[in-house]
């Protein structure tokens, strides 16, 4: 399951910057199950190319402008699962 979210972060002068953030949700624990989030940045390109990363973020000015970055990730992603192999059968020749 992915949960999203915009960062908020407000500088000392007052600015505002907005970054756009996937989390997938795992399970964990042996015993006693717990979820946790793992929040990743996304990053997008001009091209309509999408990735995610923790380390590297990207900023926005407007809150918009993130919103439109989710948008256009989800739809990168739904994209991406349609290309994805769904069976693979075998013919055998004699």
């Amino acid at each position: 399951m992915k949960r999203y979210r915009v960062k908020i972060e407000e500088q000392n002068d007052g600015k505002k910057w907005y970054t756009p953030q996937v989390g997938n949700v795992i399970m964990f624990g042996k015993w006693q199950l717990n979820l946790r989030t793992n929040w990743e940045n996304i990053l997008t390109y001009d091209v309509g190319q999408c990735e995610t990363a923790r380390m590297i973020r990207q900023l926005y000015k407007t809150e918009q402008e993130a919103l439109d970055a989710i948008d256009q990730y989800k739809k990168f992603i739904t994209e991406e699962e349609l290309k994805e192999t769904k069976s693979v059968t075998y013919k055998e020749i004699k």
